[in-house]
């Protein structure tokens, strides 16, 4: 609507209508509702009686004769479609190391596959009790509102898992690498592959010092 200021203008047309005709006539002795299942059936009769029936100053035709008139572009929605999400809201979201997304204040899990992944989330902005999510047009189920004892479990593990990563990660900056490798099983899988080239993000003037100092204090145990 902001970006379409001649729609805007016809929405607050039909809307200062609605408020100097049917609404001002609810204020006269006897038409008031004394619900809101009586205002909507007040409101659906103005509707029909009256302003369908009302010639439009701009069209020359009342709302019905227009309507009819273009009636045979009208599709029919599928019956099996759920109209609910056509409503639905969708963010772009990065998985965190500990996979989870946050929405709003709250945190929530997902499948730890999209761990450092960007995700499409589809919800029910009233409601978040269905968060879908999907990556690259694939669904991955819902995300669940986080389980903090679990999660910090998680972090634990994977923080001991990467530990030889991270130690080796220390000896590499202090040896002048600019970046560091992420991401392999272990450090020793790493430096005890003869086939794997030096890696070129140990991007350093000690780069390969750095390899070998931590490939000797992997072999000593220490």
């Amino acid at each position: 609507m902001q970006s379409a200021p001649d729609a805007q203008g016809k929405a607050e047309r039909v809307l200062f209508t609605i408020q100097q005709d049917f609404q001002a006539g609810l204020r006269l002795p006897g038409p008031g509702a004394a619900s809101l299942q009586e205002l909507n059936a007040k409101f659906s009769l103005w509707l029909q009686s009256v302003y369908h029936t009302r010639v439009h100053s701009g069209t020359g035709m009342t709302p019905t004769e227009r309507y009819q008139r273009g009636a045979h572009l009208v599709k029919a929605l599928d019956p099996h479609l759920d109209l609910d999400q056509l409503f639905d809201h969708q963010l772009t979201r990065t998985v965190r190391r500990d996979g989870t997304v946050r929405l709003g204040h709250h945190l929530y899990e997902v499948d730890l596959s999209l761990r450092t992944l960007t995700v499409q989330l589809r919800f029910d902005p009233f409601k978040l009790d269905r968060i879908e999510v999907s990556y690259r047009g694939t669904a991955f189920g819902l995300a669940k509102a986080v389980n903090a004892p679990l999660n910090s479990q998680i972090q634990e593990a994977t923080l001991m898992k990467n530990a030889p990563n991270l130690e080796l990660s220390l000896w590499a900056r202090q040896w002048g690498a600019t970046a560091v490798p992420f991401g392999e099983p272990s450090t020793e899988a790493w430096l005890g592959d003869p086939a794997k080239p030096a890696r070129p993000d140990l991007a350093g003037p000690n780069g390969h010092a750095a390899q070998r100092h931590a490939a000797g204090r992997s072999q000593r145990g220490g």
